[in-house]
């Protein structure tokens, strides 16, 4: 019992000893900037980067992006094309048709999470009224049938933008 109990109090020292040797050896190499403090290494929001790049500040509204774009399947780059194209990112906008906030929706949920959850639900219903055709759904999203020109050209924006943002190294 005794000689249990004399190498566990060595077992002890080691695992201490060895607790100390890298703490030291670790603050060293901080000093000499060889280790990168955990903070800069956090990974940035790739969305609010790229909302920044486009001159929208809010970390509310990528954190809205990023919901519903896990909730909807969509990509958070496609959402932002679609509020973009839809609203120019002002929660509060109102259409003359009476659509509100961010997706041009025709509830009024100006909470951005709720609104942008809404709106992309509501797209991912025109994407199977359109059997997956992209540039259909985005023509009856906003408003208009496949046939129309003005409707495709609404389509051509959001999409020229999503190509945009995707190709965007952040």
């Amino acid at each position: 019992l005794q000689e249990i109990k004399w190498e566990v109090q060595t077992m002890l020292r080691i695992i201490t000893l060895s607790i100390t040797v890298v703490v030291v050896l670790a603050t060293s190499l901080q000093q000499m900037r060889m280790i990168v403090p955990i903070e800069v290494l956090e990974k940035k929001n790739v969305t609010e980067l790229k909302l920044q790049s486009m001159g929208e500040q809010s970390k509310n509204l990528a954190k809205a992006i990023d919901l519903a774009a896990k909730q909807s399947g969509l990509s958070s780059e496609f959402l932002i094309a679609l509020a973009f194209t839809e609203s120019t990112f002002r929660k509060n906008a109102i259409s003359c048709k009476g659509y509100k906030g961010l997706m041009q929706i025709p509830h009024a949920a100006f909470y951005p999470d709720a609104n942008m959850l809404i709106g992309a639900h509501i797209f991912n219903e025109k994407m199977v009224i359109a059997k997956g055709n992209l540039t259909k759904a985005i023509c009856l999203y906003k408003g208009y049938a496949y046939e129309d020109p003005r409707g495709r050209m609404q389509a051509e924006k959001v999409l020229s933008l999503y190509r945009k943002l995707r190709s965007m190294e952040v």
